[in-house]
């Protein structure tokens, strides 16, 4: 994540926040609420009452729970992992907050990845943890979408659905659900699902010699143990790395149906040094055996999950940010078709 540029702004109109409400936050973004029962659905976003009309890209974020905004020693930060404001001349970006959440934090109630913590336990929120699976994020995409595009500055022939990792899951299984998604981005994701990254990585650590395959079988056998049991009672909340059985089953469920059916525009980009997203390799050979033409294909030679180069001692080179290039494709993309 990037510092925005040190120009804030309190507001009060519409749907959005009251002044109260509000915490201090770039000049060019604006947070509303949109209300789904009595859950409050945060959303931050590029647009505001008195906008012009745009089409909607709206992004879903990877799996860590981030609030939307946060304040930090060096200066504000936001979830957007590119600059939001080249984008912004032709769309109204959406971003959506995690559940269990606030949508602002200070830098000390966050763990070095930038994961809010609950300041009683020290630990990842559970009414985080409890939601924290496909299906709610789908529900509050289509009651925020129902909100946003009868705005005046909502272009809604035009919707752009975009994510990036577990966003990218997120925004297919969305895409392949709501007929309203007009282009769908899906940004280092992996269409066989998350456990099959953990397998791929077992087996590369017996080939460089850091595991013996004996050791990596063993490992790998475990895995299917603990896949079998997710299965059997996928709505429990038992831990597993971190997530919910419930997120697993549904971030682990592979997506091949799901992009092969749709016929709207899809842009796939993903770093080649990206094991989860080396699966995306298949789908030239997908869509060309099915007769389909909509995938336009975007592979990022040496770069990482993240879009990051690599250092000689193959550490990830911090310096080395091509996510504004990624955007910039994507947007390119977008616009054209």
């Amino acid at each position: 994540m990037r510092p925005f540029p040190l120009l804030f702004l309190l507001f009060s109109a519409g749907l959005f926040l009251h002044a109260q409400e509000a915490k201090l936050i770039p000049l060019d973004l604006q947070v509303m609420t949109v209300m789904d029962g009595e859950d409050s659905i945060h959303v931050m976003t590029t647009a505001s009452d008195t906008a012009p009309a745009k089409p909607l890209l709206l992004f879903f974020q990877g799996s860590l729970p981030r609030p939307l905004f946060i304040e930090t020693p060096q200066g504000p930060m936001g979830v957007f992992p590119f600059d939001h404001r080249k984008l912004a001349r032709a769309f109204h970006l959406v971003i959506i907050g995690k559940p269990g959440l606030p949508w602002y934090a200070s830098s000390e109630q966050l763990d070095g990845r930038y994961a809010y913590l609950d300041p009683n336990t020290g630990t990842i929120p559970l009414s985080y943890l409890h939601q924290h699976f496909a299906d709610t994020y789908l529900r509050r995409a289509r009651k925020v979408l129902d909100t946003l595009l009868t705005q005046s500055w909502s272009q809604a022939e035009k919707l752009v659905v975009a994510g990036h990792s577990e966003g990218a899951k997120i925004a297919c299984m969305f895409a392949a659900q709501d007929e309203r998604v007009s282009h769908l981005a899906f940004l280092g994701g992996n269409p066989q699902g998350r456990m099959d990254q953990l397998i791929r990585e077992k087996r590369i650590e017996a080939l460089q010699g850091r595991l013996s395959h004996e050791e990596a079988q063993k490992e790998i056998d475990s895995l299917y143990k603990i896949w079998a049991d997710i299965q059997q009672s996928p709505h429990r909340t038992d831990l597993f790395w971190g997530d919910s059985y419930a997120a697993w089953a549904s971030f682990s469920r592979p997506l091949w149906r799901e992009l092969l059916a749709l016929d709207i525009p899809i842009f796939v980009a993903y770093g080649s040094r990206d094991i989860g997203a080396q699966s995306c390799d298949l789908l030239p050979l997908l869509f060309h055996e099915a007769g389909k033409k909509n995938l336009l294909m975007k592979v990022y030679p040496g770069l990482d999950h993240n879009f990051f180069g690599q250092k000689p001692d193959g550490e990830p080179d911090y310096e080395a940010y091509n996510w504004d290039k990624v955007a910039d494709e994507m947007a390119a993309w977008a616009k054209a078709q």
